[in-house]
């Protein structure tokens, strides 16, 4: 379980087989029978013969917090080499993932150039900012949730834009009314 948490919440077999290989000396037979023990206790599932995901998010990052930081960077460092290896014809679509691992690994040279790498692609990098509610923390019913994120774009509290080549920004939705709704609306205003 440690060593699928550096893959994410999904990861595929064959990088996990390639890090166990390495790593532990774990060969497919047994990687296959802790995937099967993974998904008998509900802590993956199968999204496809070839893709696993973890059932919650918490358990995942529970189990990778749990590690020792030298072990952390390690199974990332083993991560990078075994993508780098199992797809050295077609690395492009990994590039992103490549500057995480070894980001993480602490290896700056090889995660600045896979950076570099990705920022090049056609189509450059993307990142998209979504406003999540948390019905509990935001004290509101969870039927809420919609609402309260559509009047923080109607108030312009959380502005819907884009931004071009990192720069030019277009705003593409003018909310008009007040502030004060989407806040009166939420629990955790009250003191206000």
């Amino acid at each position: 379980i440690k060593t699928a948490s550096v893959l994410g919440q999904e990861f595929t077999v064959e990088i996990l087989s390639s890090i166990l290989l390495k790593n532990s000396k774990i060969d497919q037979e047994s990687t296959n029978n802790y995937l099967l023990a993974g998904e008998k206790e509900t802590i993956w599932e199968a999204l496809t013969e070839i893709r696993y995901i973890f059932k919650h998010a918490l358990i995942r990052e529970a189990v990778y917090e749990m590690q020792l930081k030298r072990q952390i960077r390690t199974l990332h460092q083993l991560a990078a080499e075994s993508i780098e290896e199992l797809y050295q014809s077609e690395l492009e679509p990994h590039y992103f993932e490549l500057a995480e691992h070894y980001e993480k690994a602490q290896i700056s040279d090889k995660a600045i150039y896979y950076l570099k790498k990705a920022g090049k692609m056609k189509g450059g990098a993307r990142f998209i900012h979504v406003l999540a509610t948390c019905p509990t923390g935001w004290r509101i019913g969870s039927e809420m949730s919609v609402k309260i994120a559509r009047t923080a774009v109607q108030t312009n509290a959380f502005p819907l834009y884009e931004v071009e080549d990192g720069i030019h920004y277009t705003l593409n939705y003018k909310g008009h009314r007040k502030v004060k709704e989407y806040l009166t609306q939420q629990g955790r205003f009250n003191h206000l």
